[in-house]
């Protein structure tokens, strides 16, 4: 047995040790970039290269917060992101990551940059006419105030992102936001109001298909709404669903959590 626990062990530092390898010819590639754009010799090809970069750190980054809730790590290479996509002028992905930074830098407690980058997401969002840039940008300035325990401000923003996505029919968005709502409702103690919102939610949990994450928040925050109820029958179901669904993402590789069952750290 113990030679089986050394080989994993190997094994698992050979992963590693290759990751970081390529890592680092990743970020030395991007420096040589970089300073390519800076004496203005840089070619065509040499900018997509760099944009593919930019957005492996995005792609990467957003994986370790949403599947492995490393938000420190995820902070670093969304940051990364933002400097390329910034050296690149291309003002639409680096506003996508600026507000994704806000996010996590509310998750840390840094409200008030957290709505700096949120809000200059926002402007640059605006100075391309993409409204629904905009509306992203509301939704995770509702979640920096949920996280500052500003409930109101944040059901205003959610609200106000919610009415965007109505309007453009959009229900992937609007199901994920409804998610949000409901959790803020609760958080109020507008019972009533959830009730309602759950069942409008569940229409589209039914008759869509949507993302595992959303659906798995779905279940979760269902589940408390009917605890709080003391209808423990209902709560019971939702949380059979949301454990059969976390079980059978695990099996994928996906440390898969409701995202208002993660502690903020």
């Amino acid at each position: 047995m113990k030679y089986i626990i050394a080989a994993f062990f190997i094994l698992c530092t050979a992963e590693l040790q290759a990751q970081d390898s390529a890592t680092y010819r990743t970020e030395v590639r991007s420096g040589l970039l970089l300073d390519k754009i800076s004496k203005k010799t840089i070619t065509e090809e040499e900018q997509k290269e760099l944009k593919l970069i930019a957005f492996d750190f995005q792609n990467r980054g957003q994986l370790l917060d949403e599947g492995m809730h490393d938000y420190k790590g995820a902070l670093v290479l969304i940051n990364k992101s933002i400097g390329l996509f910034e050296a690149l002028q291309d003002t639409l992905n680096e506003a996508n990551n600026r507000k994704y930074k806000g996010y996590l830098l509310g998750r840390f407690g840094d409200y008030s940059e957290a709505k700096a980058e949120i809000g200059q997401a926002t402007a640059q969002y605006r100075s391309k006419e993409k409204d629904w840039g905009v509306a992203v940008c509301q939704f995770d300035l509702a979640r920096v105030y949920d996280f500052e325990k500003k409930t109101d401000s944040a059901i205003h923003y959610c609200n106000v992102a919610l009415g965007y996505w109505k309007t453009r029919g959009t229900e992937s968005r609007i199901f994920g936001i409804q998610n949000m709502l409901l959790h803020l409702l609760m958080e109020s103690n507008d019972g009533t109001n959830a009730r309602l919102l759950q069942k409008e939610a569940e229409k589209l949990a039914i008759g869509t298909e949507p993302h595992w994450q959303d659906l798995l928040d779905f279940y979760f925050v269902s589940a408390q709404l009917f605890r709080s109820f003391k209808e423990t029958e209902r709560a019971q179901q939702y949380e059979v669903l949301y454990s059969n669904k976390v079980n059978e993402l695990v099996k994928d590789g996906r440390n898969a959590k409701a995202y208002y069952d993660i502690a903020k750290k």
